[in-house]
C-alpha cells in the first residue's frame, strides 16, 4: 500500500501548509509520495526531500473547485498508478506506523483516507 499526500496552489495556500510540511521534515515517521500540482510545487517538495509526482503543470488545475476538486483528482490519479493507497492530509500526524493502523477488514481496499478531524464542543454527547 502506497501512502500519499497532495500539494497544489501557490504562496497564498502555502502559508497555511508550510508549517505542516516542515513538521514532517523534522519528524520523518514514514515514507510517502506527494502527488503535486505545479512545477514550482513539485520542485519545492523534491528539494525538501520528499518523493513527488507531478500530476499537472498548473498549480490550480481546478481554480473554482477548492480543495476537494484537487484531492479527488489526486485520488483518481493515484488509483491509476498504485494498486492501493492511503491518503493522509498534511495536517494529520501519523505518529507510529510500526503498529498496525489499518484494520484487517480494510487492508485490501483500493483507497483509505485519513482526514483531520475537527470536533465541536457542541457535538459532545
Amino acid at each position: 500500500m502506497q501512502i500519499i499526500r497532495t500539494l497544489w496552489g501557490d504562496g497564498r495556500l502555502h502559508n497555511k501548509i508550510l508549517g505542516d510540511i516542515d513538521f514532517h521534515i523534522a519528524h520523518p515517521n514514514f515514507q510517502f509520495t506527494c502527488l503535486t500540482y505545479g512545477k514550482e510545487n513539485h520542485k519545492m517538495i523534491q528539494e525538501k526531500g520528499f518523493q513527488s509526482i507531478l500530476i499537472h503543470e498548473d498549480p490550480y488545475m481546478y481554480p473554482n473547485a477548492g480543495l476537494w476538486g484537487h484531492k479527488i483528482y489526486a485520488w483518481k490519479y493515484a488509483a491509476t498508478i498504485f494498486d492501493s493507497f492511503f491518503y493522509i492530509d498534511w495536517d494529520v500526524n501519523m505518529r507510529d506506523l510500526s503498529k498496525p493502523f489499518i484494520s484487517p477488514e480494510n487492508i485490501n481496499k483500493k483507497l483509505l483516507i485519513s482526514l483531520r478531524k475537527y470536533i465541536s464542543r457542541n457535538m459532545e454527547r
